[in-house]
């Protein structure tokens, strides 16, 4: 039984870390602003006439902001400069996470009020 014990032990040091998953490609990147900008400026054309919207307008503002300075930072433009593997998947999940948010939003948006252009 030692023996087992000792086997897997020896066998999962040997592996080493897991890697990471894969970087965020540059066209995800891009889309990932145009997809937030598109929305809010859709969102905000349509608040001039729903009240309602208004609020939602003015919070949304902020999620294009936020893509970018995902982005600075993802760029090694930030504060730390290049980030670890574990950072850099972390901030990609936040900013995916941004994204679906602005998608999730736009989709809601009530097709006969606030039209697509």
């Amino acid at each position: 039984m030692r023996v087992l014990v000792w086997l897997v032990l020896m066998c999962a040091c040997e592996r080493g870390p897991e890697p990471g998953p894969p970087a965020m490609p540059q066209a995800e990147k891009d889309r990932a602003v145009e997809i937030c900008r598109t929305y809010v400026a859709r969102l905000c054309a349509c608040a001039g006439d729903d009240a309602a919207l208004r609020e939602a307008c003015d919070l949304a503002r902020a999620q294009p902001e936020a893509v970018a300075m995902h982005l600075t930072i993802l760029a090694g433009k930030g504060p730390k400069g290049q980030l670890a593997p574990e950072e850099r998947a972390l901030m990609e999940s936040s900013l995916r996470k941004i994204v679906a948010a602005c998608v999730r939003g736009d989709a809601e948006l009530d097709p006969h009020k606030c039209p697509r252009k």
